[in-house]
């Protein structure tokens, strides 16, 4: 059985409930979509940060490595997809956009249960770390 790997990017201080909606309807969308055979994978964004950021050794080369990053064992990307769960981003998470963007990935946002493709990012204020950044859903 083939898997598609989807990156759940979250805000740091999502509420745990927040971040479980988000994942089941990421997760439910998803699997909705690809063809039979197909099991669709959700990794949340703290879990992947917890397991491979020391690894990546900086945000940059962890953003880099969530969007364009291959699985050692299998050279398969880490992940098919990056699914937002809000329109206006941090810094991270515009960085991993912008790569999986660059490697032609689907990049969304799922925002009161309907997902949109995004297109791009913007920044807005680049000084707010936290905040900064605003994804684009039209092209």
């Amino acid at each position: 059985m083939s898997e598609y790997k989807v990156f759940l990017a979250t805000p740091k201080g999502a509420l745990d409930t927040e971040v479980e909606s988000a994942y089941a309807t990421v997760q439910d969308r998803f699997q909705q979509s690809v063809p039979d055979g197909v099991a669709v994978s959700v990794t949340r964004a703290v879990d992947d940060w917890t397991a491979n950021f020391k690894r990546c050794g900086s945000w940059d080369a962890w953003a880099h490595d969530v969007a364009a990053g291959v699985d050692y064992e299998f050279r398969t990307p880490r992940y098919n997809a990056v699914v937002c769960t809000t329109e206006t981003v941090g810094k991270a998470t515009a960085q991993i956009v912008e790569h999986a963007l660059e490697a032609q990935k689907m990049v969304a946002v799922q925002t009161n249960g309907s997902v949109q493709r995004v297109y791009g990012v913007e920044a807005i204020d680049p000084e707010n770390w936290k905040a900064g950044w605003h994804l684009t859903t039209t092209p």
